[in-house]
């Protein structure tokens, strides 16, 4: 008997009967068991099912579990093939990396298939301190400054003009206060390196030998998620202004210049005041000499108030004038900041990396660790599929003005939005989701895995008028490109740079 496995994508779980591509009694694995036959037994179609959340950690946990059912196959001997949509094929990828972190070499793997899967990448942070839970950080810095703390004591000590501490003492202090960090660091440095074994060499270069060239990817050269996640790795638009913050940074500063200045302006008063009475003490003559105005109540604590007022507003609009400038100098590196920020967080949302101590920093059509290409579907079948995601998007446009008065309609009630949308959009108007709609790009899937060790073709298929053509659209797409992830680098130097 020889097993096909189906993994569906995001947002694709369900039960193992249905409608769907990878369920049962689906179009798919009616065309898989009308096309396709084992070497020596029957054909048995079994769905994956897992969480389908766009997780990094969903995936990963996933591709464990698969490895599982996986190794359950080759434990009875029987030859099977993978076939993954969209991070389907992620979650596989995971799964093989696992499988070569553990040396389970799957002897019995004939074929895995990936269609329009975007494979993400990701990189460690360098900073043990960043690949650390939560746990873990106060941890890190409790051993660290109990070390800087027995360091300084042992500084202390070694003052001339103090009683010195015996030397013994003094190396029994260092080692206390350094083996608890240390210890704490090459602990936390082996349990975090465990959990990175995708950026370990030797795992990486065991998975190429092992599942590289069995690998086959089918994509659309325009699939909306492969390009959309490879292009918002590269997308950096200003979200903020370079003077969004000039206004908010002078409105305090006339805040707090005019509260200085009301604050200066009582204190002057009650200064003026006291002034007054001072002259009513003064001698005659000399109270002659001042204007009369002065010493009537009241006029005099105004006029000085009030030179006192215009000199602490000329003191604060000088003070606006010179943080004019630094506030706009302030705000262009916070925005900057901030779009490096926003941006940082709207990629890792898109790529679902939900990980801890790792960045996804891109979307590939090749798994990370394979430096291996292959050709997108020939044009043949790419425009079958264009056509097919068009005719599903021109009957949709003729709901959208209705759609938008219902959407409306649905934000001032309880009506989910999300409903409204879904009752006029059911997703095929993307390639990505028409794949496996079209019978001839299923029958390209059935020919390549009845091409596949443990597999043959039935009869109906070698019979099919499209035969020979499936061949040439298979040996079109295999068509190696041995070209490295990175442009100008052999896998060597893209495995150091990981």
């Amino acid at each position: 008997m020889a097993t096909i496995i189906t993994v569906h994508g995001t947002n694709a779980t369900g039960p193992e009967e249905g409608p769907n591509w990878w369920q049962r009694t689906s179009e798919f694995e009616r065309d898989v068991r009308e096309f396709v036959q084992a070497d020596d037994g029957k054909i048995d179609f079994k769905p994956f099912i897992w969480d389908g959340a766009n997780s990094e950690m969903s995936r990963r946990k996933a591709g464990t579990k698969l490895l599982g059912e996986m190794k359950a196959l080759e434990a009875q001997g029987n030859k099977y093939c993978l076939v993954g949509h969209s991070h389907g094929g992620s979650v596989i990828g995971h799964c093989l990396v696992e499988s070569a972190s553990r040396r389970d070499l799957l002897s019995y793997l004939s074929r895995w298939i990936t269609v329009a899967t975007p494979f993400i990448q990701t990189k460690r942070n360098k900073l043990l301190f960043n690949r650390i839970g939560l746990f873990g950080k106060p941890s890190y810095f409790a051993t660290l400054i109990w070390a800087i703390t027995i360091l300084g004591v042992v500084y202390v000590s070694m003052d001339e003009s103090k009683p010195a501490l015996d030397a013994d003492l003094l190396t029994l202090l260092l080692l206390l206060g350094f083996i608890p960090f240390i210890c704490f660091y090459a602990i936390t440095l082996l349990i975090t390196s465990g959990q990175s074994k995708q950026y370990a060499p030797s795992v990486l270069h065991r998975a190429i030998d092992s599942f590289g060239s069995s690998w086959i990817s089918f994509r659309h050269r325009n699939d909306e998620a492969v390009e959309g996640l490879r292009s918002i790795s590269r997308l950096h638009v200003a979200i903020f202004s370079r003077r969004f913050a000039v206004s908010w940074m002078l409105l305090f500063t006339a805040v707090v210049a005019v509260s200085i200045v009301f604050a200066g302006g009582f204190v002057e008063f009650s200064l003026s005041l006291w002034f007054i009475a001072l002259l009513e003490k003064l001698t005659s003559w000399f109270r002659e000499l001042l204007p009369q105005s002065l010493l009537i109540p009241g006029i005099g604590p105004g006029i000085f108030g009030f030179l006192f007022f215009i000199l602490g507003f000329g003191f604060m609009f000088l003070l606006m004038l010179l943080l004019r400038p630094i506030s706009i100098l302030a705000s262009l590196l916070l925005s900057r900041g901030l779009d490096r920020l926003t941006w940082s967080q709207i990629r890792q949302s898109a790529f679902g990396n939900d990980t801890s101590g790792e960045t996804a920093i891109g979307s590939l059509e090749v798994p990370s660790w394979l430096d291996r290409k292959f050709s997108s579907l020939p044009d043949d079948i790419s425009c079958v599929l264009a056509d097919k995601a068009n005719e599903a998007a021109a009957q949709s446009s003729d709901k959208f003005r209705d759609a938008i008065s219902k959407l409306a309609f649905s934000l001032a009630s309880e009506k989910d939005p999300k409903k409204v949308v879904a009752d006029y959009i059911t997703w095929n108007e993307l390639i990505h989701n028409v794949y496996f709609k079209l019978p001839i790009f299923r029958k390209l899937v059935c020919y390549a895995i009845a091409h596949s060790p443990g597999f043959a073709p039935s009869e109906k298929l070698k019979n099919a008028p499209e035969y020979e053509k499936l061949g040439r659209w298979l040996e079109q797409v295999q068509t190696p490109q041995h070209a490295a992830i990175k442009e100008g680098k052999k896998l060597d130097d893209f495995l150091i740079d990981r």
